[in-house]
């Protein structure tokens, strides 16, 4: 299967609200309260989804469900089949025009979200496949997995405003170094170095929300429960068919644009309007 690279949708993001860095690692709990409670306001039904993604099926969910159970919340539990609803799965990718790395994944989320009887809080948090990201020194959108605006009950929660967007940009994420794996031959480790890319990802929001909500270290980390093979076997001929389509969808171009500044520019990090006041512009 050749993926329609001709068919890539072209999109142009302009910023016309400015970012700033933020070192109070409680602004992200304050604004965070802020925005759920003018969600609230702004919204007459709001579902919060969670999902611990299709390789931690039933451990996560038992562990998610626990933890909930512990703040006095009861989830209710929705299935969505990928087996039955594989068409609409692929319809709707083609015609979002989204690929590149983790769109089939996505595209099963916004699936069972427009499924839903009300709006969906999502979480797509500032990262380099899950919507606007520093990329080096620039400020990127990315759509591969996200078909923003296309969907009129879905809300995100890290784009809600530029405050709320802001209070992840900390000193730490603008000038942390990559992990080093060079020295380590990983293969059956505890710890690989897909792990470690993972944690390296979302190290940033891992330090404000674990000191902002300690008792979230209870449902840390992501760990692979499935047994993909029980999967393969009921599933033969669907899982053919779904893995050949998702690996045209995955090697398919990163689809992206640079942020721009309401004169045209692309906005680098410089941008941030407090950028002088923790780094050297001379």
């Amino acid at each position: 299967m050749k993926w329609p690279h001709e068919n890539m949708g072209k999109f142009e993001v302009t910023l016309n609200h400015p970012l700033h860095i933020t070192d109070d690692i409680f602004a992200i709990k304050e604004h965070g309260k802020r925005v759920l409670l003018e969600m609230v306001d702004t919204h007459p039904k709001l579902i919060l989804a969670y999902s611990g993604g299709v390789d931690s099926v039933t451990s996560d969910h038992e562990r998610a469900t626990k933890f909930a159970n512990s703040l006095n919340f009861n989830p209710r539990i929705y299935e969505y089949n990928i087996n039955k609803n594989w068409d609409d799965i692929e319809e709707f990718i083609l015609d979002m025009q989204l690929s590149g790395v983790g769109c089939v994944n996505s595209s099963c989320q916004y699936l069972l979200c427009m499924k839903q009887d009300g709006v969906v809080i999502q979480h797509r948090g500032p990262g380099r496949y899950t919507g606007l990201s520093f990329d080096n020194e620039n400020l990127i959108f990315s759509n591969n997995w996200c078909a923003w605006d296309v969907i009129d009950n879905i809300i995100n929660f890290d784009t809600w405003d530029k405050e709320i967007y802001s209070s992840s940009i900390t000193p730490f994420r603008l000038t942390s170094r990559p992990i080093n794996t060079q020295p380590y031959g990983f293969g059956g480790s505890d710890m690989d170095e897909r792990t470690l890319v993972r944690i390296q990802k979302y190290l940033h929001k891992f330090i404000l929300y674990f000191q902002c909500y300690p008792e979230m270290t209870e449902i840390f980390g992501k760990f692979v429960t499935i047994d993909w093979g029980i999967w393969t076997r009921h599933f033969a001929d669907t899982h053919k068919r779904i893995q050949k389509f998702r690996r045209a969808a995955d090697q398919g171009p990163d689809n992206f644009a640079y942020v721009k500044l309401p004169n045209g520019d692309k906005f680098t990090k410089k941008d941030l309007v407090n950028y002088g006041e923790y780094f050297d512009v001379s």
